[in-house]
């Protein structure tokens, strides 16, 4: 994932209406920049960093308030777009790397399957260039041209961005405790959705808000890194009961290498995530990250 851009020019005492369309002036920078390279499609890679550019111009929006928040969902058609082509090349990845490894047996099933899944993206891949257009052309300009309307006049480091952080963290914290089990799919789900949206809130302010943000983000990066493994394992899973059920004999020994290399990697990606959601229950992890961002 691309690191975010820097904003220069804010600190703990700006505004937040001074430091508003600095800041959104970067993540709109931030998306043009990598929607190029995304929708050419030559790497994989650049349509994720231009999702995740779409979901730091969102945080943005979000954290930072007054009329520009409305823009927020239609930043978020564009992610959402982004987000299904991203699907299935993470799949075709997966099954790529499998394939290059299994035997002889083994490799029409998969190469049927990888077949399969290629031929998904060219319509999500239209579809995410017409949210990337509608994007362009319809909502990035009354952006720029009404960025000083966001914002509030009272310090970037000030109570209300401090509170607004803080229970992002606390949100994490109750998603940590809520997952009894890492089998929960829908669980680990919305905690890895808790995650991210509190670690791109933190990017936003870091600067302003220092050493708690700093530390906040580290504790986050392991966590988003793990639940996120655990999610891509679940999308394997849940990817192949359908096709196992109509594989034709000669794909069944692919099928059965597939199962059990997704059960696999899936079974050390939760090992791991346990290991994680102990330290952040047993040391209330995100209640103390969000009192030191609150208290300053």
């Amino acid at each position: 994932m691309a690191r975010a851009w820097p904003v220069p020019g804010i600190a703990a005492e700006t505004p937040v209406d001074v430091a508003a369309p600095r800041i959104l002036a970067v993540r709109l920078d931030e998306v043009a920049h990598h929607r190029e390279r995304a929708l050419l499609r030559t790497d994989p890679e650049d349509l994720h960093d231009l999702r995740v550019a779409t979901r730091r111009l969102r945080a943005a929006l979000r954290l930072l308030g007054g009329p520009l928040a409305q823009a927020e969902p239609g930043v978020k058609a564009l992610g959402d777009a982004l987000g299904w082509v991203r699907d299935i090349d993470v799949q075709v990845a997966w099954l790529e790397r499998v394939r290059a490894v299994a035997d002889r047996d083994e490799r029409p099933g998969i190469a049927w399957l990888l077949d399969e899944r290629r031929a998904l993206l060219p319509p999500l891949e239209a579809a995410a260039r017409a949210a990337a257009d509608r994007y362009h052309q319809h909502l990035e300009p009354p952006l720029r041209i009404y960025l000083r309307e966001g914002g509030y006049p009272e310090p970037l480091g000030g109570s209300r961005v401090r509170r607004a952080v803080a229970r992002r963290l606390r949100r994490v914290g109750r998603r940590a405790v809520a997952l009894l089990t890492t089998d929960d799919v829908a669980g680990v789900h919305a905690l890895r959705i808790a995650g991210k949206k509190a670690r791109y809130d933190l990017e936003l302010v870091e600067s302003a808000l220092g050493a708690p943000a700093t530390d906040a983000l580290a504790r986050l990066k392991q966590l988003q890194e793990l639940t996120g493994e655990v999610h891509d394992r679940d999308v394997h899973l849940a990817l192949l009961p359908e096709w196992i059920a109509r594989a034709p004999r000669p794909e069944q020994p692919g099928a059965v290498r597939l199962l059990r290399d997704a059960l696999a990697e899936r079974r050390h990606s939760a090992a791991l995530l346990d290991g994680e959601l102990v330290l952040w229950r047993t040391r209330e992890e995100a209640a103390a990250l969000a009192h030191a961002i609150a208290a300053g």
